[in-house]
């Protein structure tokens, strides 16, 4: 069973782009204590989902942005 994606490309570019920022940010010190441990969670989080082209939360709610030519 192969997974379809569900991310087009420029929902992924978004995702990774705001990962990055996150950790840069949480590298630089402008995301305080705790929070930049939570912040560093939903940037890896962004950053897979980036990479891998899919979604949970867009599976479970049946959304898709990715146009998928259906064979």
């Amino acid at each position: 069973m192969v997974i379809e994606p569900n991310l087009a490309w420029w929902d992924r570019a978004v995702r990774i782009a705001v990962a990055v920022v996150i950790v840069v940010a949480c590298a630089k010190g402008f995301i305080p204590g705790g929070a930049s441990w939570l912040a560093l969670l939903l940037g890896g989080a962004l950053l897979v989902n980036g990479i891998a082209g899919r979604c949970a939360i867009y599976s479970l709610l049946g959304l898709s942005t990715c146009k998928i030519r259906k064979k």
